[in-house]
């Protein structure tokens, strides 16, 4: 059943594409980053590297065994999808170049260490035309273990800045005469350094490194998680022998399946950015000059660009720094110390902050269209904005700049959202409706924020339909959280379930056009009749129910509309005596008051049907129409709701007025099909207004989804329901109950839902932009508990690649 739904759900077949790792190439639309060639999208890349994690680096000889699981776990749990997979040329290093007084040995080495006789180690000798199966073998190993986890390896071909800089640094290099059985000396103008073996002029040694090339490139062309990089930091006079690496790389790739992106980064000590921008190289990774330190300069495309902390600090780098490069256009790498175990402190906290919002960028990258993402710091007042001008605007603001933020923003409608990476968490979402040109937007916090604005999307006579993978979730997790459901549920299963995301459909069960009653959903209809009369100025939360209705001025002086929609009038009806089980109010006379109350009003809660039905009443009084005629011209038809998929039960008329049911009970509620009943939380998502028309209210949507329900208030014993602490105007919040827990724990504090009998339930989730409906007629087999939607949503959240809530801190 739930394949034929996925199958419904959009392109089962297109979601599988867009979970492949393809091969990169430069991404023909933007290059400033590269491109899955096997689904076409856009692929941001960041991560930690560091120097172990091919080769072993450490004090004991053997070095100790670099735990390469681990560290590709722990980078999946930080969101980060690329490494720089090292190479070590030579068979020790010391530190003391590095500030430190280590001294390390290394290996394995790419070639065989076969003798006769021994290298200046007291090992043997390397035949430089045999390779170490050891390497090759550990190269392809962790090229697939990366895959499996979303990581993208870039290959480091040779290391160029522990020749020139660690002590002793060609005693222990292959090339040196005496550490080969070959006769080969790349030390061309015997100082005692080797640095030409990185330049041309020795073709001896460029044929030997070009046959190691050609064997790197045997052993992981077939992986499609692989860009290559020719060295680490080498002297400048290495630029030509780089380019001709390059090229040689490219052709031979060319001869296979695969064809690989190839960088070549910033040369150590001397080096010009320009040698990189001019290099045949497909991405560079930059020194300091021209700001890419301190303020990085907007990308021109000119060259897809690795901004990494190891060319720029060593280890360094900040919070800021990450958000600075990301905004203006950035890929962004850590040279991460890692475990300390070659330099620095075991998994320094003082890098945490840099570590996570890497993470957090890959994570809004991945909400961007980044096809269209151009640096724009011209239309923030910050200056830090990555910005498809007109739909979507990621803004940074640095720490010490105080005030709103402005973006200037082209007519329409914006959900905007405020990122705390220092905390990881979202700490506010809203609408805005904006005209044409400077549009502020007050930050919640002090110090470093985030804020990512984007045109809010509606549907037109229809939703528009996404694969989940295009809206940020994963069609895997998704399913597994709808087979969750469908499992938890009575026989309809999710036949009705709808799931729409940033505006787009992105699951929808057979029958989500199935028009049935939504009993105590219809409660939610009814207080958006409420608010409606609040916003004309007709009422206040305050107004007495016995200003127009007479009826209620005997037993009820007290009640108010608040009161009405909160569930704590008393109100009771006459023949308001159980019913068999059904004790919550079932008089089929709900408008002849019980001279009786339950309780003073606002003493207690109670879930009680027939003070809603009255409330329906009053508000048709009010109103001076049905509260459906009412709805149907100002919310109903504006956001396009099929007239044939909907329509509002009624008591008929009473004193010349239809009574509409305010309640949902006696088969005067609210009927609808699930796609309807989506339109109607969308637009309660973008907090009343519909592709700039604000239809109802800012201020009541915030209100009538705010629990106003204290958790301590007495509960009536025959009451429907406990809405102590998480009931707000007629709709269920995910407030702290009475028993000191959320209604939905696994679900975002912000969510609200409307909820009737039969397992008729709409979620909205404002943190994550989406609106989930599951309607159904099977309550009497099994009824969706609160617990149960409650791991159902966390499920969903799991599939949320996106979503700032998932990342592990």
């Amino acid at each position: 059943a739930i394949a034929a739904v996925l199958l419904t759900a959009y392109g089962s077949s297109k979601a599988q594409d867009s979970q492949r790792m393809g091969p990169l190439a430069v991404h023909p639309q933007n290059p400033r980053y590269f491109q899955n060639t096997a689904t076409g999208e856009v692929v941001y890349l960041t991560g930690s590297h560091t120097w172990a994690n091919l080769v072993d680096i450490g004090p004991s000889d053997p070095p100790p065994q670099f735990d390469f699981d681990k560290y590709i776990d722990w980078m999946a749990k930080l969101n980060h999808n690329f490494m720089r997979m090292w190479t070590w040329e030579l068979v020790s290093w010391d530190t003391k170049a590095n500030g430190e007084g280590k001294h390390h040995t290394s290996a394995p080495q790419p070639y065989a260490r076969t003798g006769p006789g021994n290298a200046l180690d007291g090992k043997p000798q390397f035949d430089l035309l045999q390779y170490d199966p050891v390497y090759f073998e550990r190269l392809a190993k962790r090229v697939a273990a990366a895959r499996e986890r979303g990581i993208y390896v870039s290959v480091m071909l040779f290391e160029g800045w522990g020749l020139q800089f660690s002590p002793g640094a060609w005693e222990g290099h292959p090339f040196n005469p005496k550490n080969n059985i070959n006769g080969i000396d790349g030390d061309t103008n015997h100082d005692g350094k080797g640095v030409e073996v990185h330049e041309l002029g020795n073709q001896t040694v460029t044929d030997i490194q070009q046959l190691y090339v050609r064997k790197v490139a045997d052993t992981i062309n077939g992986f499609d998680n692989v860009l290559y990089e020719i060295s680490n930091e080498n002297h400048p006079p290495s630029t030509q022998w780089q380019y001709h690496v390059i090229r040689f790389i490219k052709e031979y790739e060319k001869t296979k399946p695969n064809q690989h992106p190839v960088g070549m980064t910033f040369q150590y000590q001397g080096g010009t950015n320009q040698a990189l921008f001019d290099s045949p190289a497909d991405w560079i990774s930059p020194n300091p000059d021209g700001g890419y330190r301190d303020d990085p300069p907007a990308t021109d495309g000119r060259k897809v660009i690795l901004n990494d902390t190891d060319h720029l600090w060593g280890i360094g780098g900040s919070q800021g720094w990450v958000w600075k490069s990301f905004t203006r256009g950035y890929n962004v790498l850590f040279m991460d110390p890692y475990d300390g175990e070659v330099l620095g402190q075991p998994l320094d906290p003082q890098w945490d902050p840099v570590r996570r919002s890497m993470g957090y960028t890959l994570q809004y990258a991945r909400k961007m269209d980044l096809r269209q993402a151009r640096p724009a710091h011209e239309v923030a007042s910050t200056k830090y904005c990555l910005a498809n001008v007109g739909k979507q605007y990621l803004v940074y603001r640095p720490a010490g700049q105080t005030g709103p933020v402005t973006v200037k923003l082209e007519r329409g409608t914006y959900r905007h959202e405020w990122f705390d990476p220092g905390s990881g968490k979202q700490a506010s979402v809203g609408t805005t409706t904006a005209a044409d040109g400077d549009t502020q937007f007050p930050s919640p916090f002090e110090g470093d924020a985030v804020l990512f604005v984007t045109r809010a999307e509606f549907p037109a006579k229809d939703w528009s339909q996404a694969s989940p993978e295009s809206q940020g979730l994963d069609s895997a997790s998704l399913k597994a959280a709808v087979e969750y459901l469908r499992e938890n549920s009575g026989p309809d299963g999710v036949n009705e379930l709808v799931m729409i995301r940033n505006g787009r459909m992105v699951w929808a069960g057979p029958n989500i056009d199935k028009v049935h009653g939504v009993w105590s959903a219809t409660k939610s209809f009814t207080s958006t009749v409420l608010g409606l009369l609040i916003d004309d100025g007709k009422v206040t939360l305050d107004t007495p129910a016995r200003d127009h209705l007479p009826a209620m001025v005997a037993a009820y002086p007290g009640v108010t509309l608040r009161h009405f929609t909160t569930m704590t009038s008393g109100y009771r009806a006459a023949h308001d005596e159980p019913a068999g089980g059904y004790r919550h109010g079932p008089s089929p006379t709900p408008f002849d008051p019980c001279s009786t109350p339950l309780f003073p009003p606002g003493t207690q809660y109670a879930y009680w049907d027939s003070a809603m039905n009255q409330f329906g009443n009053v508000l048709a009084r009010i109103a001076g129409e049905p509260i459906e005629e009412l709805f149907r011209r100002r919310i109903a038809e504006p956001i396009g709701m099929n007239p044939d998929k909907w329509n509002w039960g009624d008591f008929g008329k009473i004193d010349g007025i239809v009574v509409n049911g305010g309640s949902g009970n006696s088969n005067k509620h609210m009927f609808i099909s699930a796609r309807e009943m989506a339109r109607f939380g969308h637009l309660f998502l973008n907090r009343g207004n519909w592709n700039g028309r604000q239809l109802i209210s800012e201020k009541w949507i915030d209100l009538a989804t705010t629990s106003h329900v204290p958790a301590s208030i007495p509960l009536w014993p025959d009451s429907g329901a406990d809405g102590r602490g998480v009931y707000g105007c007629n709709w269920w919040t995910n407030g702290i109950k009475a028993d000191g827990q959320r209604k939905w724990p696994g679900a975002p504090a912000g969510t609200y839902a409307a909820s009737g009998y039969n397992n008729n339930d709409m979620f909205v989730i404002p943190e994550w932009n989406m609106v989930i409906v599951r309607l159904g007629l099977d309550e009497g087999q099994r009824k969706i508990t609160d617990n149960a939607y409650s791991n159902f949503i966390k499920q969903v959240g799991k599939a949320i690649a996106d979503s700032p809530h998932r990342v592990l801190r």
